[in-house]
């Protein structure tokens, strides 16, 4: 378009040229006849012909001549004129055409870029639902973890509670309603208001911690440890196995406390006492996982209202605490370790 703007203008001012050639060789052309007829009348004039006459009728074709050439004069200068405002547009035009063609530039960039924004949110939206699935994967492999381990550690305490219920009913152990605790109820192993273990239930506490080291060696690392998938599928790994002492309601909370604390540190003693190598199961942090910890009146099993209800809150409770990763990697590593802990079982 802009081309077409541009010859027009050329085309113009050849015409204005050629217009400005011709009005000048006219004008000329009319003098020298004018100059020639004098020429001649001068020397051709006819008798009876006045020069008067002639020079009158010459300076009337003179002003004739003058007259149209004034007349030309001012349209050729209207021509100037409407040339010059002709000239202008065309600048104009042309100014229009260059800053069409920034625009145009302007535009089509404006066009790529957003073409690549689109890019690049298409791709930020792939990397979303990816993102989102790997850690929607995450998550599952996590759940699926815990999930093995909380079944992991069903299993143990319900084979922990049938062997000592093989050997010793009377301590009437059950399991906890979270399944984490095996619970000793009653008057099985202290008599009401003491902190001793009588000779009787020592034996009994001595043998329970000989069933507890067959079995902590394959949820445990250390010098003691011995994993095998076949006794833990799941790669469960003991945090700590705390022993914890109860007591039913009467008397004060702080005397209560300190009952429970006593009769829980008993247990303890004479478990390590019999077995010192319980002390060498480690968690995941290299701590021995055998624990006490008192709580007295806190954490009734039951209501104490009545004589039975306050024997099932007198009690010792072995609660197994399993490590909970935060993360994939973490289970990785916890697998890892317990791996180095089976004979001939090469971590992949």
């Amino acid at each position: 378009m802009r081309g077409a703007d541009y010859y027009h203008a050329e085309e113009v001012e050849e015409e204005e040229t050629a217009f400005v050639t011709m009005t000048d060789m006219t004008v000329s052309i009319l003098f020298i006849l004018l100059i020639l007829l004098a020429f001649f009348a001068s020397q051709l004039r006819p008798e009876g012909v006045k020069s008067e006459e002639i020079i009158e009728g010459l300076n009337a074709q003179l002003d004739v001549l003058q007259d149209e050439n004034t007349e030309l004069k001012a349209l050729l200068s209207d021509q100037d004129i409407d040339f010059s405002t002709l000239s202008e547009t065309k600048s104009s035009l042309e100014a229009a055409n260059r800053r069409l063609a920034e625009l145009e530039s302007i535009l089509s960039e404006q066009e790529d870029i957003e073409t690549q924004l689109l890019q690049a949110m298409a791709k930020a939206d792939l990397l979303k639902k990816q993102l989102e699935e790997f850690s929607e994967n995450r998550l599952d492999r996590l759940e699926i973890y815990n999930s093995a381990v909380r079944d992991t550690r069903v299993g143990l305490l319900q084979t922990l509670k049938y062997q000592i219920d093989a050997e010793y009913p009377e301590l009437r152990v059950r399991l906890s309603a979270t399944e984490d605790a095996l619970q000793f109820v009653g008057e099985g192993l202290f008599a009401s208001g003491s902190r001793s273990l009588s000779v009787s239930s020592t034996d009994k506490v001595r043998r329970i911690a000989e069933i507890l080291e067959n079995s902590l060696s394959c949820y445990t690392i250390g010098s003691r440890s011995a994993f095998a998938e076949e006794c833990n599928e799941g790669y469960a790994l003991i945090d700590a196995l705390q022993i914890e002492g109860h007591t039913d309601s009467d008397g004060t909370l702080s005397f209560n406390t300190r009952l429970g604390a006593d009769r829980a540190a008993a247990t303890y003693g004479a478990m390590v006492e019999h077995l010192p190598g319980l002390t060498d199961h480690r968690n995941f942090a290299s701590q021995p996982v055998l624990s006490v910890a008192g709580y007295g009146e806190d954490r009734p099993v039951a209501p104490n209202d009545t004589n039975d209800n306050k024997s099932l809150n007198r009690r010792i409770d072995l609660r197994f605490i399993m490590l909970r990763p935060s993360s994939v990697e973490e289970i990785d590593e916890i697998k890892s370790v317990l791996r180095t802990y089976a004979p001939g079982l090469i971590d992949p």
